[in-house]
């Protein structure tokens, strides 16, 4: 198991994250409630990235925030860990509200990236099916903490029994109070309308099956310049964990034409 490692920001928050591989740094940035076990099936990319997986506030051993926040804040201080694990630019890249965050991260700080990836994320929340989604989480986290949180959420993005046991010791250590922040943070975020800032290109990974939200690949397509959506069959909302090794293979051809661009002649405007 990769070791894991703390760093006190300038706020004075402590986060904890996994950073082990070489190559372009990856930030990759979990969905609410899980942590850095979120991304267990990703470390075949060590061979290519250097992996950089963070625990949000309040999960796993970072520190907690019991007060409201707004995403910006949390991306700041994931650009802030970004500057002091690294002095390369970087892939960042997150799954569900983590999708959101990524989009927040090269809004706060675009000096500091390539790309992005956002894999079945949202830049708003405008339709019944996911302000549902999480008014039910909010009410649950508010009325009975993560346990229940915990066992629902591993046994829909793991088949494994063991690593199901993993995830929920990993996940029932997240406060509560912050869980509850988080998920109301991302509940009223909205960047929609600052999408055009984002100069650098952006991939955009959703499942087949998770048709619910196809309507905000295309949401961030439309205003994003360079964003291009990728449709993986055959699954729902979990891509990380059920088809890792096609989500690797995207994420390689990402970082391959990322790589391309850098080294394409700049042709000057007349």
């Amino acid at each position: 198991m990769t070791r894991l490692n703390q760093i006190t920001l300038a706020d004075g928050h402590v986060t904890s994250f996994q950073l082990f591989g070489s190559g372009t740094p990856l930030l990759l940035i979990h969905a609410p409630a899980i942590g850095h076990v979120n991304f267990f099936a990703q470390e075949s990319l060590s061979d290519q990235f250097q992996l950089i997986i963070p625990d949000l506030p309040g999960h796993g051993d970072s520190s907690p925030i019991h007060m409201p926040f707004s995403l910006s804040a949390i991306a700041r201080q994931l650009c802030e860990l970004l500057t002091r694990t690294t002095d390369q630019k970087a892939i960042v890249c997150g799954y569900s509200l983590g999708g959101s965050l990524a989009l927040e991260c090269l809004l706060e700080s675009p000096e500091l990236f390539d790309g992005g990836i956002v894999v079945s994320g949202f830049s708003e929340v405008n339709e019944w099916y996911l302000h549902t989604r999480f008014l039910m989480a909010e009410a649950l986290t508010a009325l009975h903490g993560v346990g229940f949180l915990a066992r629902s959420i591993a046994s829909s993005h793991v088949d494994d029994p063991v690593i199901q046991k993993q995830w929920i010791s990993h996940m029932e250590n997240t406060d509560s109070a912050t869980l509850l922040h988080l998920y109301r943070a991302g509940h009223a975020a909205n960047c929609t309308a600052r999408l055009s800032e984002i100069s650098s290109p952006l991939l955009l990974l959703y499942g087949q099956e998770d048709t619910r939200m196809h309507p905000y690949a295309q949401l961030i397509e439309k205003h994003a310049p360079n964003a291009r959506i990728c449709i993986l069959p055959g699954v729902q909302h979990q891509i990380v964990t059920k088809v890792p090794d096609r989500f690797h293979n995207e994420v390689r051809r990402f970082a391959a034409s990322l790589a391309l661009d850098r080294q394409s002649p700049k042709v000057p405007v007349p």
